[in-house]
C-alpha cells in the first residue's frame, strides 16, 4: 500500500474583530471544533466559517 501524502494549504484571513477563520484551500472547507471544545479536541472540515482567536505562544513561530 502506498501512501500519498498532500500539501495541504491554509488561508487564514482576519475577519477584524480579533478573531480569524481559517480554511483549507484544497477543499473549501473551514477548519470547526466542538462548542464549548477544550485544547486536544480534534479540529475537523466544515462548510460553515467558525472564528478562531489565534496568539503566538511563548515560543516563537508557534501559535495556539
Amino acid at each position: 500500500m502506498k501512501w500519498k501524502f498532500y500539501d495541504i494549504k491554509w488561508n487564514i484571513q482576519d475577519l477584524g474583530t480579533g478573531t480569524q477563520s481559517i480554511a483549507n484551500l484544497t477543499n473549501a472547507r473551514y477548519a470547526n471544533c466542538a462548542f464549548r471544545s477544550v485544547a486536544g479536541d480534534p479540529i475537523f472540515g466544515r462548510a460553515s466559517l467558525q472564528p478562531f482567536k489565534i496568539t503566538e505562544s511563548r515560543v516563537q513561530g508557534q501559535y495556539v
